[in-house]
C-alpha cells in the first residue's frame, strides 16, 4: 500500500516540475503555443473537452507533435457540433505536464465578445449577450471573468455574471487585465477570450483640481446673481425701466369749443278731445 502511495505521490511530483507551455491561443482555427521548458526531445499532445463531458479526450491529429502548432478549425468553426475547450500537455520523455487551457485570441463561436473600459479608480468590464450560444440558450449561458493586474495570474471573480460589471478600487496609472469564459448551468465551457488589458487613468489630482474649479466659478455667479436679486432690486429695476419724455404741449389743458344751443322750442297745444255718450 504505502508502494503504491509513493508512485502516485512520484508522478504527481515528475508531472509539477513539468512548466506549462505558454501562450496557448486559438487565432483563425490555428491553435499554437511556446515551450519554456528547454528539454530536447519533447512532445506535446492537444486534448479537447466538449459542451456535455467531464473529462479530456485526445485531438489525434496533434498526439505527440513535436511542432508548436495544430490546426483546428474544424473543432472551433462556427456553426460547429457544440462548445469545445482545447488545451495542451507538454511530454518530456517519461514526463507530463498539466494541461495549459487554450485562450481564443479574436473571439469565435464559443468565445464571448469583451471590451475593458478604464476610468478612475475602476474598470468596467463590458460584456456583449449578442452572440451565438446566448441566443441558443438564453439566460442558461452566464460569464466567468478572470481578472488581475497585467503580469499576474488571472484569478476568477467570485460569482458568475449575466452582463457588464465594474472592478473598482483599482490603484490609477496600472494595467489590469481580464478574461471572459462563457458558463452553462455554471461550468465553464468553450474556449475563454485571451486576457485583454486595460490602463486605469492616473488622476494625480488634475480632475479635483478642475472641479474645485468649475465649482468655485458657479459659487461666484450665484453668489452675484442672489446678490443683486436680493439688495438691489431698485437698482435693477431703475436699469431696466425705459427712460420716457412727455412734450410740453401735451400737459397744456385742452380747448374745447361749445356751440350754442339754438334749438327752438315748439309749443303745442293741448287737443281735448270730447266724445259724447
Amino acid at each position: 500500500m504505502l508502494v503504491v502511495i509513493f508512485c502516485v505521490w512520484f508522478i504527481l511530483e515528475v508531472r509539477s516540475e513539468v512548466p506549462l507551455p505558454q501562450s496557448v491561443q486559438v487565432d483563425r482555427g490555428l491553435l499554437t503555443w511556446e515551450s519554456d521548458s528547454g528539454l530536447e526531445d519533447t512532445s506535446f499532445t492537444v486534448l479537447q473537452r466538449s459542451l456535455r463531458s467531464e473529462s479530456w479526450t485526445v485531438v489525434s491529429s496533434c498526439f505527440q507533435t513535436n511542432a508548436t502548432s495544430c490546426n483546428v478549425e474544424s473543432i472551433t468553426a462556427e456553426g460547429g457540433p457544440e462548445c469545445v475547450q482545447l488545451a495542451v500537455r507538454e511530454e518530456p520523455p517519461g514526463e507530463s505536464s498539466e494541461v495549459a487551457i487554450a485562450c481564443s485570441a479574436h473571439g469565435g463561436a464559443c468565445t464571448p465578445l469583451v471590451r475593458l473600459l478604464g476610468a478612475p479608480g475602476a474598470i468596467t468590464i463590458q460584456l456583449s449577450r449578442t452572440h451565438r450560444v446566448i441566443e441558443e440558450h438564453g439566460l442558461d449561458i452566464k460569464h466567468l471573468i478572470y481578472f488581475g493586474e497585467e503580469g499576474a495570474p488571472l484569478e476568477p471573480l467570485n460569482g458568475i455574471y449575466l452582463a457588464s460589471t465594474e472592478k473598482s478600487g483599482l490603484v490609477g496609472g496600472r494595467n489590469y487585465c481580464a478574461s471572459v469564459q462563457f458558463t452553462f448551468y455554471g461550468r465553464p465551457v468553450g474556449l475563454p477570450s485571451c486576457a485583454v488589458c486595460e490602463r486605469v487613468p492616473d488622476s494625480n489630482g488634475k480632475e479635483l483640481v478642475i472641479v474645485s474649479c468649475v465649482l468655485l466659478v458657479l459659487f461666484f455667479f450665484s453668489s452675484l446673481v442672489a446678490y443683486f436679486i436680493l439688495f438691489q432690486r431698485q437698482r435693477i429695476k431703475k436699469c431696466l425701466h425705459m427712460p420716457y419724455h412727455i412734450p410740453a404741449e401735451t400737459l397744456e389743458p385742452l380747448a374745447v369749443s361749445v356751440k350754442p344751443n339754438t334749438s327752438v322750442e315748439e309749443h303745442y297745444d293741448n287737443i281735448s278731445t270730447i266724445g259724447s255718450i
